[in-house]
C-alpha cells in the first residue's frame, strides 16, 4: 500500500510538472489609441509595434511574460525569446539579455488607470486591464507609442483620462515552446 500512494504521489506530481510546463500564462500589451500591438521583431532585440495580432503557430513575438520582482516593479521578457527584457535604452526600447549592472533599465511598473477597485474594462476581447507602463525610477515617463509605430519613453500628463499613453493588457494562455 505505501508502495502504491508513493507511485500515486510521483505520478500526480509529474502531471502538474507536464501541465506546469505546457501552458503559460502570458500577456499582450495594446494601445489604447492607434490599436498597435507592441511586438518583439524578427531580430529578437527591436521592441515594435503591429496593427494586426500575429496568429500564425508558435509565433508568440506579440506575448510577454511579466516577472514580478519583491519591490512590486516587474521584468518583462518577450515568449518569443524569454532570454530577452524590455529594456529603456534612454528614450529608446529595445530587448536585451539581462545585465544586472544596468538592473534599473529592466524594471517596469504598472499604473492602473481606471480605479484602484476596477482596474479591469470590457472590451470585445474579454476583460483587459487599462495601464501605463512606466519606469518606476521617473514614474513620469512611461512607454508610449509615436506616430511611425515606434515605441519611446515620454512624460505622461496624468491629467488626461484618454491619452494615447494607455495600454490594454490581455492575459493570454499560450501552448509554451520554451
Amino acid at each position: 500500500m505505501k508502495r502504491y500512494l508513493i507511485c500515486m504521489a510521483w505520478l500526480c506530481l509529474l502531471v502538474s510538472t507536464t501541465y506546469a510546463q505546457s501552458d503559460y500564462t502570458t500577456y499582450q500589451l495594446t494601445f489604447r489609441q492607434g490599436n498597435k500591438i507592441v511586438t518583439i521583431q524578427p531580430d529578437f532585440a527591436t521592441a515594435g509595434t503591429s496593427s494586426n495580432a500575429r496568429t500564425d503557430k508558435n509565433d508568440q513575438s506579440q506575448f510577454f511574460i511579466f516577472k514580478r520582482q519583491g519591490d512590486g516593479t516587474l521584468l518583462i521578457a518577450s515568449a518569443a525569446a524569454p532570454d530577452k527584457f524590455l529594456k529603456r535604452n534612454g528614450n529608446t526600447l529595445s530587448f536585451a539579455a539581462y545585465n544586472d549592472g544596468q538592473k534599473t533599465n529592466y524594471l517596469w511598473q504598472l499604473k492602473a488607470t481606471q480605479s484602484n477597485t476596477t482596474p479591469g474594462i470590457n472590451t470585445s476581447d474579454g476583460a483587459k486591464l487599462l495601464a501605463l507602463l512606466v519606469d518606476p525610477a521617473n514614474t513620469s515617463q512611461v512607454l508610449t507609442l509615436q506616430s511611425n509605430g515606434s515605441l519611446t519613453m515620454s512624460t505622461v500628463n496624468y491629467s488626461l483620462s484618454d491619452d494615447p499613453y494607455r495600454i490594454y493588457i490581455g492575459k493570454k494562455l499560450v501552448p509554451g515552446k520554451f
